[in-house]
């Protein structure tokens, strides 16, 4: 939304988590698991840019009954509700086709690279340099990322390798220059964030 002023955003029933731009720079984030829906924003930015990411589906109690996703209700700045948004899905149904491109990202970003397997078996990926996303490899939704969970690393099944390169697609609300994959023997579990 372009001509954003400043003051208090609401995004009222946000379901579930939403990373906050303006004028491309990352502001804030809004997470429904803390109750958060609010963030102050500074005077005089140009362009709002708010990414929505559904992170699941509540599968107890009455709460199922209206379980919408996205921004369910409204978004206010500074008390007046927001008008005129211009709406972007991120399908992640055939991630290989989307752009990449070889200069440096920050921000949401897709990151593509190669992972060397000698003989394919049992791995995991380590991901603690990354912040919230998703993986794939070849081509498979191999899982979630987030920096929140004791669980850094994503379990590889053998017969998903093949011998030689195997592609593996990062996107990351979080990117930044210089972060990478790594292949492990063992599972990194129980540990604690460092962000």
């Amino acid at each position: 939304m372009k001509g954003a002023a400043g003051g208090e955003l609401v995004i009222d029933e946000l379901h579930d988590y939403a990373a906050v731009y303006l004028d491309g720079k990352r502001v804030g984030s809004v997470d429904r698991r803390l109750g958060q829906g609010r963030l102050t924003l500074r005077r005089g930015a140009g362009r709002l840019d708010i990414l929505v990411e559904n992170t699941g589906r509540i599968n107890f109690s009455l709460a199922l009954r209206g379980e919408r996703k996205g921004i369910t209700k409204q978004v206010t700045l500074a008390g007046e509700a927001l008008k005129g948004w211009e709406i972007f899905p991120l399908p992640m149904t055939d991630v290989e086709k989307l752009p990449f491109k070889k200069s440096p990202c920050d921000g949401p970003c897709l990151y593509r690279g190669v992972l060397q397997a000698e003989r394919p078996a049992d791995t995991f990926l380590d991901t603690s340099a990354f912040g919230k996303g998703e993986v794939w490899l070849n081509g498979r939704a191999l899982g979630r990322v987030w920096y929140v969970g004791p669980q850094k690393t994503l379990y590889v099944p053998g017969p998903w390798l093949k011998q030689g390169d195997n592609e593996v697609i990062v996107f990351d609300l979080e990117g930044q220059h210089g972060r990478r994959l790594r292949g492990l023997d063992t599972a990194s579990l129980n540990s604690v964030s460092s962000k």
